[in-house]
C-alpha cells in the first residue's frame, strides 16, 4: 500500500512535466518539417540542423548564421516563437526547480541535516554552488565544445557566455557539422540554460528579500508539523478554529499564559534556594 502510495505520487510530480517535454518535442519535429517545406535554404538542411535552429530561436540565442528566407517561413517563425517560447522557458525552469531539489536532498544526506523545510519552502539553490556549477560547465566547454573561433582559447569562454546569456552575437558559432556535434552541443545549451535560469532567480529573489525587508514578526515563524510547514499565525487560526473563538482570543489567552508561566518561574526558583539550604544545614 505505501509502494503503491509512494508511486502515485511520484506520477504525480512527473506526469505534468513528461506532458511538457512530450508536447515541446511534438512542436520541435512538426515545427522543422513545416521549415523545411517553407524554406528551400532550410530544405537543404539536415533535419537536426533545423532542430537546432529552432531552437536557438526559441531559447532566443539566435546567433544568426541559420533564419528564415522567404515570407511564409518568417511568419511560421513568429507563430512557432510565440508557442515554443513558454514551453521551453517552463521546460527548464522545471529542470532546474529539480536539479535544486537533488542537491538539497544530497546536502541534507552528505551533512546528516534535515532538509525537509527547504525542500517544502522551494529555497534556491545556494550562490556558491551555482557559481560552482557554473565553473564546470565553462570548463567542459573549454575542452570539448567545437566551434567557429580558435579551440582552447578566450573563444571557448566568449561562446559559452554569450549562448548562456542569450546574446548570440553571431561571430562565434558552435559546430554541428555531425549528429554526435549537434547532441552535444544541443546538450550543453540546454545545461547552461538551466544554470542561467537558476541564477536569474536567485539574484532576483535575492535583491528582493535585500530591499523589501519586513520587520521580523513571531507569527511568521514557520514550524515543521506532519512533513509540511505552517506559520504560526496559521496554527493559531485553526486552534481558534477548533474552539469557535477568534485568532486574538487565543492569542490574548496564550499571552495570559505566558505571563502566568513567567510568575511561576521565580516562586520556582526561590523554592529550589530553600531546598538546597536546608539540605545544606
Amino acid at each position: 500500500m505505501k509502494n503503491g502510495s509512494s508511486m502515485e505520487k511520484f506520477l504525480r510530480r512527473i506526469a505534468p512535466q513528461a506532458i511538457i517535454v512530450l508536447v515541446l518535442s511534438l512542436v520541435m519535429v512538426a515545427g522543422a518539417v513545416v521549415f523545411q517545406y517553407l524554406d528551400p535554404v532550410l530544405a537543404k538542411q539536415s533535419f537536426y540542423e533545423v532542430i537546432f535552429f529552432e531552437f536557438i530561436t526559441i531559447s532566443t540565442i539566435g546567433y544568426g548564421n541559420q533564419y528564415p528566407q522567404t515570407p511564409h517561413s518568417r511568419i511560421f517563425s513568429i507563430f512557432f516563437s510565440i508557442v515554443g517560447i513558454p514551453l521551453l522557458v517552463v521546460t527548464l525552469g522545471n529542470f532546474g526547480k529539480y536539479l535544486t531539489k537533488f542537491y538539497w536532498k544530497a546536502y541534507g544526506r552528505f551533512y546528516s541535516e534535515k532538509t525537509q523545510q527547504k525542500l517544502v519552502n522551494d529555497i534556491d539553490m545556494p550562490g556558491p554552488a551555482i557559481a560552482l556549477l557554473y565553473s564546470f560547465t565553462f570548463l567542459f566547454g573549454f575542452i570539448f565544445i567545437p566551434h567557429s573561433g580558435e579551440s582552447y582559447s578566450v573563444d571557448d569562454w566568449y561562446l559559452s557566455f554569450i549562448s548562456f546569456a542569450t546574446v548570440g552575437f553571431g561571430d562565434k558559432i558552435p559546430e554541428i557539422n555531425t549528429f554526435g556535434k549537434f547532441s552535444m552541443v544541443t546538450t550543453y545549451l540546454l545545461w547552461g540554460t538551466i544554470l542561467n535560469i537558476m541564477l536569474i532567480t536567485y539574484v532576483t529573489r535575492w535583491f528582493s528579500q535585500l530591499f523589501d525587508r519586513k520587520p521580523y514578526r513571531g507569527r511568521d515563524v514557520e514550524v515543521l508539523i506532519g512533513g509540511q510547514c505552517i506559520t504560526v499565525s496559521e496554527i493559531t487560526s485553526l486552534v481558534a478554529e477548533q474552539f469557535h473563538a477568534s485568532p486574538h482570543q487565543i492569542r490574548a489567552m496564550l499571552h495570559d499564559i505566558d505571563e502566568i508561566m513567567d510568575d511561576i518561574k521565580p516562586n520556582e526558583e526561590a523554592e529550589t534556594d530553600q531546598n538546597s539550604d536546608i539540605i545544606v544545614q
